[in-house]
């Protein structure tokens, strides 16, 4: 009697399954980890931003209208994902806004707003979600 070695197609055919469903779990996981990582870029860029916005403050009368403050560019965020930009700057407040730099599937949070006091949108719901409150 002589034993064949190898697989069966069948065998092959399981275990190609299992990788597929394995594969359709871990997928969605990967996607929402993604988004979470680019909304947390937004919120590095703001807080770097704002940072900036009192310092400057600290030395002069008024916030900064521009994103860039002491030489240094503010305009686009840590990884690159959102472009940055100051309006509203008086010597008591200034809006800071993030929106991408190129269209993504975040179809939730599309632009980040944050003021002196900290993050700021219309919706209740939106803010909750996007900031992760």
């Amino acid at each position: 009697m002589s034993h064949q070695k190898g697989f069966t197609l069948i065998e092959l055919m399981i275990v190609v399954v299992i990788i597929g469903i394995l594969a359709s779990i871990a997928y969605p996981s990967y996607q929402d980890y993604l988004l979470r990582a680019k909304r947390g870029d937004a919120m590095n860029g703001i807080a770097a931003l704002r940072i900036a916005q009192e310092q400057h403050r600290s030395s002069n009368t008024t916030f900064s209208s521009s994103t860039t403050i002491n030489s240094v560019d503010y305009s686009t965020s840590p990884e690159g994902y959102w472009t940055l930009a100051v309006s509203d700057a008086t010597g008591s407040a200034y809006v800071v806004t993030a929106e991408p730099k190129s269209p993504h599937v975040d179809s939730v949070c599309t632009q980040f707003v944050a003021n002196r006091n900290g993050a700021v949108d219309a919706v209740t719901a939106t803010l909750d979600v996007c900031w992760e409150r």
